[in-house]
Formats: C-alpha cells, sequence, structure tokens
C-alpha cells in the first residue's frame, strides 16, 4: 500500500475523550496522509457516523480532492451503513484493521502521542480550551520536517514553505522587472522538485519502514498455524464490575477456518461467529477439546405469546331479551377435599374446631393443661362504665371541684 500521490490513502480515527468545551466539543476527527504526511484535525461533539462522514466530506474531500483508500479501524462509526454509504458514493474503498491491533495503523497513533503532548502545554488549568489550540498546533506540525521524509508536510503538498508572521521581515525584496518575468521556467522548476521530493519520500519511507521491522523483530517470536488448528483469542477487554485480577484473556477454543495472510486469519467459535484477527492474538490449544459447533439460541426477555380465544366457546350468539336474575351466591359452601386427605394411609389427626386450641408453643409439652380464662373482656364481663381519663378531663374534674369565691366576701 505505497501511495504515488498526495491523499491517495488517508488514514482516519477518532482521539479522546477530552474534556468537554463551552463548544460541547469532545472528541477529534483525526486525518493523515501517507505520502506527505499531512494531517487535518475536527472537534466534534460526538463520534457518530453521520458527524464522521460530514467532517471527512467537508475537511479532505472538499479541501484536497477525493482519495482512493481510507484506513480505520474497525469502530462502528467506520463499520456502519451510513459511512459505508458514503464512501461508496464517493468512490472511496475502505480498508479496516484487525481488532485490538492498533500496529495496522501506527502513523496516526503515533500522531496522537504527538498531537496530546503538543496540547497539554497551553491548555489551561481546567483543559477546556482545546479545541481553540487545534489549529495553531496543526501549523507548527505542517511547518516542521517530518522524520520519516525528511520534508515539512506542508511543502510536500504545496510545493513551498510555509510563510510564517515572523518571516515577513526576513523576505527579499525583488525589483518589479523581475517580478514580471514569465513564470513558465519557475513552475516547471517547481514541477520538478515536488516529483523529486516524492520519489525522495517514498524511498525515505521504505528505509524508515524496513527499520521499524528490524527493532521489531528483535523481540518478535514468528507463528504460523494452518486451517482446522485449535486456538485461543486474547481477548483484552474488561467487562464493567470484574476486576482485573480474575479476569481471563484467553478465550476459546477457536477454530481456524481460513488464512487471509500471513499475518491475519479467520477464526470460528463453536456458535459460528466469525472474526478475522492478527496473529498476536492467537496461541495454540494443546489440550484436546471436543468441538462442534452448536446452533445460536435468541437471548433476551422473550414475552410468551398470547392464547387466542377458542372459536367454539364464544359460537353461541347471545338472544335478546330481559336479563335473567340470580340468585345470591351462598356464603358458606361445603369445602371440597383433597382425595390425599381420604386416604387412609395417613396418621395426621384430624384437627379440631374448638376454641380453646392448644399452642404450637406447647404441644409437644405433656404437662401442659389448657386455661379456663375466656379470650375477650367482652366474655369476661369487665367492660369500662366511663371513657377513659385523659388530661383535658382530669382538669375539667379538678374545676369542678373547686367552689367558687363569693364577690361580697
Amino acid at each position: 500500500m505505497e501511495p504515488t500521490r498526495p491523499w491517495e490513502v488517508v488514514a482516519i480515527d477518532v482521539c479522546g475523550p477530552f474534556p468537554t468545551t463551552p463548544n460541547k466539543n469532545r472528541y477529534l476527527l483525526t486525518f493523515l496522509d501517507h505520502l506527505t504526511k499531512y494531517a487535518e484535525a475536527v472537534p466534534i461533539t460526538s463520534m457518530t457516523a453521520q458527524e464522521c462522514a460530514r467532517a471527512y466530506a467537508t475537511h479532505v474531500i472538499a479541501r484536497h480532492g477525493a482519495s482512493s483508500k481510507l484506513l480505520s479501524d474497525q469502530g462502528r462509526n467506520f463499520t456502519s451503513a451510513f459511512f459505508r454509504e458514503t464512501c461508496k458514493i464517493l468512490g472511496v474503498k475502505q480498508l479496516f484493521t484487525t481488532a485490538y491491533h492498533p500496529q495496522g495503523n501506527g502513523c496516526l497513533e503515533r500522531w496522537h502521542k504527538s498531537l496530546c503532548e503538543g496540547l497539554s502545554h497551553y491548555v489551561n488549568a481546567c483543559g477546556n480550551n482545546w479545541d481553540t489550540l487545534v489549529p495553531f498546533y496543526l501549523m507548527a506540525y505542517r511547518n516542521t520536517p517530518h522524520g520519516t521524509t525528511k520534508y515539512s508536510p506542508f511543502y510536500m503538498l504545496h510545493g513551498r514553505e510555509m510563510v510564517l508572521p515572523t518571516m515577513q521581515s526576513l523576505r527579499a525584496k525583488l525589483p518589479p522587472e523581475i517580478r514580471e518575468t514569465d513564470h513558465a521556467p519557475r513552475l516547471e522548476n517547481l514541477k520538478s522538485k515536488l516529483r523529486t521530493a516524492y520519489k525522495l519520500a517514498r524511498d525515505h519511507g521504505r528505509k524508515s519502514h524496513a527499520a521499524n521491522k528490524r527493532y521489531y523483530d528483535r523481540n518478535a517470536r514468528e507463528r504460523e498455524f494452518a486451517v482446522g488448528d485449535m486456538v485461543y483469542l486474547y481477548n483484552p477487554a474488561i467487562k464493567v464490575g470484574v476486576s482485573s485480577k480474575f479476569r481471563r484473556p484467553w478465550i476459546g477454543p477457536w477454530r481456524i477456518t481460513e488464512k487471509k495472510s500471513r499475518l491475519n486469519y479467520v477464526i470460528t467459535d463453536q456458535r459460528g461467529k466469525q472474526l478475522v484477527v492478527h496473529v498476536n492474538r492467537l496461541k495454540r490449544a494443546y489440550d484436546p477439546v471436543e468441538w462442534q459447533v452448536r446452533k445460536r439460541e435468541k437471548t433476551g426477555n422473550v414475552r410468551p405469546k398470547r392464547r387466542l380465544p377458542n372459536v367454539e366457546e364464544y359460537s353461541e350468539v347471545p338472544s335478546i331479551g330481559p336479563i335473567p336474575v340470580r340468585e345470591p351466591q351462598v356464603e358458606n359452601l361445603p369445602r371440597r377435599q383433597s382425595p390425599i386427605m381420604n386416604r387412609q394411609t395417613l396418621d395426621t389427626p384430624t384437627p379440631s374446631s374448638s376454641a380453646t386450641e392448644t399452642p404450637s408453643n406447647y404441644r409437644m409439652d405433656p404437662t401442659y393443661v389448657p386455661s379456663d380464662t375466656p379470650r375477650s373482656r367482652r366474655q369476661m364481663g369487665v367492660t369500662r362504665e366511663s371513657p377513659p381519663l385523659t388530661r383535658l378531663r382530669s382538669k375539667m374534674h379538678v374545676l369542678q371541684e373547686v367552689p367558687e369565691e363569693d364577690p361580697e366576701a
């Protein structure tokens, strides 16, 4: 995937979340050209598919033209039907990295680190003004020579160096006769310089890629699997509420069903789910496991089906006429005994309905004799002749007992 022109291969990703700014921005949608290393960053309020597609069309397509390939991760905002349809309309081919493998988009991930480090030196104490500082950081980045291409991204894209405010006083003042000369030789010279710069950028990119591969292969171990091998999959995600000390990072077993390339494989679990993963997330399953495809079962709350009324129950049509009056229902209906109670094999005694039933706490005491005391005051014959004495009634009794004083005395 070696580009030959600017903005032919573009990497896209979402950086954040950051502190919410007064403009309600929380994320940063970033773009990076693989040839010139020219970057674009758009502050957005949410990372939905509609927001990302709008920013891609207005800040990349409208400024630099349509690209041929768009590299991204497997986020829902990039794999959604809306974003796929937008890329299809624009004539852009989407490329995706494997899950949990950010090395597939390493140049943009490395630029995110530089971006966050640069913004951290100028944000306020709350960190909620980062969206106003992004354009100034982009200006400084675009004017700095890149370590891979050895040229600044601004020069690689425009064919000239950026004119900064501090360079206005250093510009050479040319006479009018030199300014009015023919510009054709200058344009041809500019084209030749750009062609040379693009060729040197590709050569430097190959050398940088080879050096990075050499450093990475020092501690790397080559692994290879065949179709049909049983493997375990490394899953770094931690569920909410589960401690990282007790989690199981290796899940499976999975079966390899297809070999995409030397580094990517297609694996399938027992439920038939397929994933395209990098070889670094796989390890061989040595223990014998009985593996067979299971049918997927629908999960979730399944509502019970409503029972439809039987047609025969409503087959009779009610006749028109006076409504018959039903007889009053008998309150004390004879209790229907269970067939189990009629069996003779049970030794349970028949409960008695006497008023003096023995309490359950004393049923096990053989010396207990129930008392003959009635249960209520009415049965005891003790009733209150007067209402209960309260504070108000006591004060009234005291006032009635005290004699009134004679005013003549």
